[in-house]
């Protein structure tokens, strides 16, 4: 959804309540000559921030109202953490039902250095080789003082 949008919406619910009395849903749907599914988020996030108040008579304006933009950056830093909790429990649920495949441990390696076996080491690096490696070996030099 475009910033113009929320803020024009926004603008939009703050111009009829300010009239001085309480809407409820159906009055401010029919005013705004917007779908009910458009108007009706924007109710709730405006109430969940603190930007409206919602009554039984209806929604009202706070008695501090803030700016638009203000409002508008406050709903999208709404949207943005329930989107990130809904992820969170998302993946916490899948964890908990073994739905994601748990990371294996790897099995040990024992190796066996009684018995060298010189054949099984060229093989392996060999293939090393062939793959890209570099295979160095330790060595000591000596040179005269």
């Amino acid at each position: 959804m475009k910033k113009n949008n929320f803020v024009e919406r926004i603008e939009k619910i703050y111009d009829l309540l300010g009239r001085g009395h309480a809407m409820n849903t159906e009055e401010l749907y029919q005013l705004m000559k917007e779908p009910k599914g458009t108007v009706s988020p924007f109710l709730s996030w405006m109430v969940r921030t603190g930007n409206l108040l919602k009554t039984n008579d209806g929604y009202m304006v706070t008695a501090f109202q803030n700016e638009p933009q203000k409002v508008a950056r406050d709903i999208r830093n709404l949207i943005a953490k329930d989107r990130e909790n809904r992820i969170n429990k998302a993946k916490a649920y899948r964890y908990s039902r073994g739905l994601f495949d748990q990371p294996k441990k790897p099995e040990p390696i024992t190796l066996n250095f009684d018995r060298v076996d010189s054949e099984a080491i060229q093989a392996a690096i060999e293939l090393l080789k062939s793959n890209g490696y570099k295979i160095l070996k330790p060595t000591t030099e000596f040179k005269e003082i």
